[in-house]
């Protein structure tokens, strides 16, 4: 299937104030265990490519990125619960709650805007390993100074969230699932970034 993510941040929108929503993709298998009162236990496992742009800072905000581009993949292992609900004689429609766990490396290099004061180098970064800038800047005594600073990568591997999402199941066989996951810590140190990602998808049940 296809996915639509984005990051979302908890500190000012000056710092992230880019949220531009990539599409990646996904694929995978679930696997699906109904009881007798219909209730459905589901887990599984995806691959999935996302990205997205995002505004990023450094840690004491000298270097900007306006527009950072983040891609990355990562495997994620599902866990929920849902009920299952019969519609017609061959449509049936489980919604289902609970959570995941991944883990996430980057997809090799991308796009990435270095801002220094007026100008704006164009270059590109691993998110993963974080990006080495140059800036300079003029201190208390009118005197220009420079400096190094590592702008922060997408640091954690691990992540973890709440997922939501419902199946549409018809001829027991076919299958539309819609799906939303929102990680409920830090992927990105500095700016407090956490990922949000919807997954649209179709599968064939065996």
């Amino acid at each position: 299937g296809l996915n639509a993510s984005n990051f979302s941040s908890y500190k000012p929108s000056s710092v992230t104030d880019s949220k531009g929503i990539g599409i990646g993709y996904q694929v995978g298998t679930t696997l699906d265990y109904e009881f007798r009162n219909h209730m459905v236990l589901g887990t599984g496992l995806y691959f999935m490519h996302t990205q997205s742009n995002q505004s990023l800072t450094s840690k004491n905000r000298r270097i900007f990125s306006p527009k950072a581009q983040i891609t990355k993949d990562q495997l994620m292992l599902p866990l929920h619960f849902g009920y299952k609900f019969t519609l017609a004689d061959q449509l049936r429609l489980t919604p289902y709650a609970g959570g995941y766990i991944s883990y996430w490396w980057s997809s090799g290099s991308a796009k990435f805007d270095l801002k220094d004061e007026s100008n704006v180098v164009h270059t590109r970064w691993i998110p993963q390993d974080g990006y080495w800038g140059k800036a300079t800047y003029e201190d208390a005594d009118g005197k220009m100074q420079q400096f190094d600073e590592k702008i922060e990568g997408i640091t954690h591997h691990a992540i973890y969230g709440i997922l939501v999402g419902t199946s549409l199941e018809y001829k027991r066989h076919y299958t539309l699932s819609l799906q939303y996951g929102k990680a409920l810590n830090n992927i990105q140190t500095s700016n407090r970034l956490h990922s949000q990602t919807l997954m649209l998808s179709i599968g064939y049940k065996f």
